[in-house]
């Protein structure tokens, strides 16, 4: 049997220790994990010297029982969880991967991200990524090891920035790829004598780290060649009803999900320098302004990219505010918007909070979000989230002053190592 800290989870990423009241009323103990061992796996990166393996546990809930009880219900990978299994009581799957862009940069001798490993923003450009073509082979090489399936690599439109992708994956694979792949990376990175970090703008110049989310619903079936893609209308080759539902579900709901997508204070530079980061909750086909990108074609390739997530978001809440909101949209035959052109439009639909504390606010106040993810999990997320943006504040009486550098390089200081 492991224990771990019953408080582990209200750690925030600067390492700010929170008591949600469950903690402080069972002392602050520990609390039992209950490993997943499909998840087992050896780490090759982490296995130089010998044999490092891994395995993604739950943590039991507090009680007085010797025996052991159910998971925690304020871990992020539970609450995935039980939005999929939501989702499967529906009669669907979900089929998805994530989009990551991430920075590499060197470190002082102190070991603090210093200056980003190569300049400019040539974005596709081969010779740029000439520049770190050893460190990219070797990510898609080791991401091979453990099972996932590198599609694309390139450098992006942003100083040290990289962009490497991978094949999407059913269910709660998903979010388990690319939290073995935002670890990997880093991981990889620091034995190379880099700092790799999703953190959304380590750097000044070009775009912020983003983290699309590209998913599609499919019926539910043992045998994965008979599922249907339940976004396609095979009638009219278009989207079908189910799909149009779900859009307006996310739409509906994208204020609230902001917390979730967009979880540090950092992550609003995409926000302010719209660099495709969204601003409105809107949707469109093909459109890169939108929040929801929408790819109509085929039975296979008709999906939907939400554009929301910065790097830096945790791949289970993405997922889960995800399904809650589609799932929402669907029960309720919620109203598809009308499609959106320039996505910074005024007209293109509701604005997005632009920080951190409007996020926690809109979460805070949509009801159907709060009650889907679960009053344990919210509770926690707020007391953690909102003791952080008083850590990550300017100092009192520099906030008006403060230029754009000063703050980028004071949240590199706070958020970088660990994101």
């Amino acid at each position: 049997t492991v224990w771990l800290y019953a408080g582990a989870t209200a750690m925030g990423t600067m390492s700010g220790l929170n008591f949600p009241p469950e903690v402080n009323e069972a002392g602050c103990g520990n609390l039992r994990l209950i490993p997943d061992w499909r998840t087992l796996k050896v780490l090759p990166w982490a296995s130089r010297g010998g044999g490092t393996a891994r395995v993604i546990c739950s943590q039991e809930t507090f009680g007085d029982s010797n025996e052991l009880r159910p998971p925690l219900q304020a871990l992020p990978r539970e609450v995935c969880l039980n939005q999929l299994a939501k989702l499967k009581e529906a009669g669907y799957q979900l089929f998805s991967a994530h989009e990551l862009e991430f920075s590499v940069g060197t470190l002082t001798e102190e070991g603090k991200l210093d200056k980003p490993l190569f300049g400019g923003v040539d974005i596709f450009a081969t010779l740029q990524l000439a520049k770190v073509q050893e460190l990219a082979y070797e990510i898609e090489k080791e991401m091979y090891r453990v099972g996932i399936d590198i599609q694309t690599l390139n450098c992006e439109y942003g100083e040290g920035q990289l962009e490497i992708t991978y094949s999407p994956t059913w269910g709660i694979d998903s979010p388990d790829h690319t939290f073995t792949y935002k670890n990997g990376v880093k991981e990889i990175c620091l034995e190379k004598g880099y700092r790799g970090t999703f953190m959304c703008k380590p750097f000044f110049e070009g775009a912020s780290n983003g983290g699309h989310f590209n998913h599609s619903v499919w019926t539910d079936k043992a045998c994965i060649s008979e599922r249907q893609n339940a976004f396609y209308d095979p009638s009219t080759g278009g989207l079908s009803d189910f799909c149009k539902h779900w859009i307006a579900g996310l739409a509906q709901h994208a204020k609230g999900l902001e917390a979730l997508f967009a979880p540090t204070t950092s992550c609003y530079h995409r926000v302010a320098d719209l660099t495709w980061g969204p601003t409105r909750a809107c949707w469109g086909f093909d459109n890169r302004t939108a929040a929801l990108r929408v790819k109509k074609g085929t039975p296979k390739n008709t999906y939907i990219e939400a554009r929301q997530p910065s790097a830096t978001s945790n791949p289970y809440l993405v997922v889960a505010g995800i399904v809650a909101a589609g799932l929402d949209g669907v029960k309720n035959k919620l109203v598809i918007p009308e499609e959106a052109g320039n996505g910074y439009d005024i007209s293109a639909g509701e604005k997005l909070p632009n920080t951190l504390e409007l996020s926690l606010d809109a979460l805070e106040a949509d009801t159907v979000l709060c009650e889907a993810l679960g009053k344990q999990f919210i509770d926690w997320f707020l007391l953690v989230k909102r003791s952080e943006v008083k850590l990550a504040s300017a100092p009192e009486g520099t906030a008006d002053t403060e230029d754009l550098k000063t703050r980028i390089e004071r949240e590199r200081a706070l958020y970088s190592e660990y994101l």
